[in-house]
């Protein structure tokens, strides 16, 4: 099992550009956006359609905020946090989050990892571009704490 991760690694680390790798990461986060939003657990009644889940899911992954259902009313508990994951990794990137999590580990980003950073936020240097990241993830917390504050007093 191990080979085959090593291999795909190792594929994704030599073959492909930093263009081609997120193109590619966010075709499999929308498939699996659209798996999830297709199973019994993220509708009301009957599962979503297989072009309403497409729809959904690219949608939510391209921040526009079109829907082809209502948020309230069509989808579950489950449906709408897989629509916000899906928001969320959207608006910050897929390289953002990735990088998010390498902290949350405590992992060093290489080269490569910059490079795909420098690409995924259009910059155009490279040095500063981690630095850049942090600040992005913290004030991205810092808003939306602030605003679940302020919204949680209406939700009681």
């Amino acid at each position: 099992m191990n080979s085959i991760w090593a291999s795909a690694r190792s594929f994704a680390a030599d073959k492909m550009s930093p263009a081609q790798f997120l193109v590619i990461a966010y075709l499999l986060i929308a498939a699996f956006g659209v798996l999830l939003l297709r199973t019994s657990y993220a509708a009301v009644g009957d599962p979503m359609s297989l072009v309403d889940a497409v729809f959904m899911a690219a949608s939510a992954l391209c921040v526009t905020g079109l829907s082809v259902v209502s948020l309230a009313a069509d989808l579950t508990v489950f449906g709408q946090i897989v629509v916000l994951a899906l928001v969320q990794v959207g608006a910050l990137g897929v390289m953002t989050m990735s990088t998010m999590f390498a902290f949350l580990l405590g992992r060093k980003v290489g080269l490569r990892g910059r490079l795909f950073l420098q690409e995924d936020l259009n910059q155009n240097y490279l040095s500063g571009v981690v630095r850049l990241v942090r600040q992005v993830i913290t004030l991205t917390f810092v808003v939306e704490g602030i605003g679940a504050l302020l919204l949680f007093p209406l939700f009681l």
